[in-house]
């Protein structure tokens, strides 16, 4: 088996495997349901029965 350092590596498999530093503490004070939300989409996927093909979930902070 030879080792050769010059393989190329493609862009997801880089991506898959970079390191990323956590994020700074937030000052952020929420008080109330629904003042701050976070949302993520995803897909497109397998269209499903109804014809859909992404995903979106929404979580309240």
């Amino acid at each position: 088996m030879s080792s050769n350092k010059d393989v190329a590596v493609c862009d997801a498999c880089q991506q898959g495997k970079s390191h990323q530093l956590p994020f700074s503490e937030s000052s952020l004070e929420v008080k109330h349901p629904l003042e701050l939300v976070f949302s993520d989409v995803w897909g497109p996927a397998q269209t499903s029965l109804s014809g859909h093909n992404y995903y979106i979930s929404f979580v309240d902070a």
